[in-house]
């Protein structure tokens, strides 16, 4: 009797370890096998395929900082009350950046002191000058910086191996891989000793790991806001234009106008075009405008608004002293954390296969509109080397091919340098600089890179 019970128990106690065996059998859950895929997901997808390779161990510590809490600087609004907001800054334990640019500058040998005015009519100071005997693509770099035949060619080179319908992304990591360069461009280099920072220009951020956050900007007693917030390698393109009084200077996309107030900011008698293809772009523009400069300002006066395509600029030819052409890019930072209106969306992917193209004829529209002895400044904030080293490559080619003009390309790197406790710069494009984001100073990114026409 007892036997049979122990034998009973036994099996029930069997079959109710299977039925929770198999109910508790360790498997992936279903959300997680349905989950989602965002296009910032699509983004860093993208980012790791394509950028592990060109940046290596430091991708890593790059992919975190674009993935962190982005660090700002706050540009003082000279038109409404500078001292006062001035001591705002300070008492919140923020610091000018000025006093770290000028103790570097002060150590370095080679920094001129005093500008070199140059007339623009008169051409180009080329006494620095540092001719090439080879073009700036050197053999070891030829799979990452990138040339093309002609300009049709270009979206032969877009990287577009792995489109399947709309299901899946460009893949610049296969561009990488299977292009070939043909041709190259050799041209004559130029380069740039430090430049004072422009003397009204008034830049507070946190220290180096601090991370806090700027209280909002607030209406001074002249109804203006007092300070602008921006990323601080936002104002590397505007710093690279030397503006000087007199210039007649065209935004070329100008929208939402942080690197055009930045322009203003320098309190020189410049003649400013702002221009944008978008409308709603604009608006934004005209909203900061509106709140950081007053009616009352004789720099209203100066400044002038156009919604043209850029492209159509071209037509325009030798008009301007300083181009600064700040392109629509892939905006790398947001790409990856924010996922509205994000061009890595399935539904964008054609305007981003063609986004390098629409940058090399806004860059060439530029070099065609600028006076000889005139300033090109061309600008992305994407680690992209087709988007930044590959544009300035096709545009310059282009030039060559279809124009008579020639140009200067600067080297940066020693105009740079006193930011270099502020800014992590990559060294490796061959045309312009490139600042990296990383943690703890996490501004970025940002690739700026300077032209002068010379003929």
């Amino acid at each position: 009797m007892f036997r049979v019970l122990r034998e009973l128990c036994s099996k029930i106690g069997n079959r109710q370890f299977s039925v929770e065996n198999r109910l508790f059998k360790s498997k992936t859950h279903w959300a997680k096998l349905n989950r989602k895929k965002w296009a910032s997901d699509y983004a860093l997808e993208n980012f790791d395929e394509y950028y592990r390779p060109i940046l290596g161990d430091r991708w890593p510590a790059v992919r975190l900082a674009l993935l962190s809490k982005q660090k700002y600087c706050a540009v003082v609004n000279n038109f409404s009350d500078p001292d006062a907001a001035e001591s705002l800054l300070r008492r919140i334990g923020t610091h000018d950046i000025r006093c770290d640019y000028e103790s570097i500058i002060d150590d370095d040998d080679s920094f001129v002191r005093e500008a070199v005015e140059t007339d623009a009519s008169a051409g180009v100071d080329t006494s620095n000058q540092e001719p090439s005997g080879e073009s700036l693509l050197d053999r070891d770099d030829r799979q990452r910086f990138f040339s093309a035949k002609t300009q049709s060619d270009f979206a032969e080179f877009v990287p577009a191996t792995k489109l399947k319908g709309l299901d899946d992304f460009v893949n610049e990591a296969d561009y990488i891989s299977t292009f070939k360069p043909e041709k190259e461009v050799s041209f004559e280099t130029i380069v740039d000793d430090p430049i004072p920072l422009p003397a009204h220009w008034k830049v507070y951020t946190y220290g180096r790991g601090d991370i806090r956050s700027f209280p909002s900007p607030r209406l001074s007693s002249l109804g203006v806001f007092d300070y602008y917030l921006m990323d601080a390698t936002s104002l590397l393109p505007v710093f690279a234009l030397n503006v000087r009084d007199g210039d007649k200077i065209l935004d070329m996309c100008a929208a939402p106008g942080g690197k055009s107030l930045a322009i203003l900011q320098t309190l020189k008698s410049v003649n400013l075009v702002c221009n944008d293809e978008s409308q709603s772009r604009l608006g934004r523009l005209r909203h900061i405008f509106s709140s950081y400069l007053s009616s009352k300002d004789k720099v209203c006066g100066r400044v002038s608004v156009s919604l043209v395509d850029g492209r159509k600029y071209a037509s325009e030819s030798e008009v301007f002293d300083k181009i600064l052409v700040d392109v629509p890019c892939t905006t790398d930072r947001l790409s990856a954390t924010v996922d509205d209106n994000n061009i890595f969306h399935p539904m964008r992917i054609k305007e981003r296969v063609h986004i390098p193209e629409m940058q090399m004829q806004l860059l060439s529209a530029a070099l065609k509109a600028v006076k000889p002895g005139g300033t090109v400044v061309y600008s992305t904030c994407s680690i992209s080397p087709i988007q930044n080293s590959g544009v300035i490559h096709m545009a310059l080619r282009h030039m060559w091919e279809t124009t008579t003009c020639k140009f200067l390309l600067h080297d940066l790197h020693r105009a740079f340098r006193p930011f270099g406790s502020m800014f992590e710069f990559h060294r490796s494009p061959k045309y312009g600089e490139l600042v990296l984001p990383i943690l703890p100073q996490n501004f970025g990114p940002m690739y700026v890179c300077k032209l002068t026409k010379i003929a």
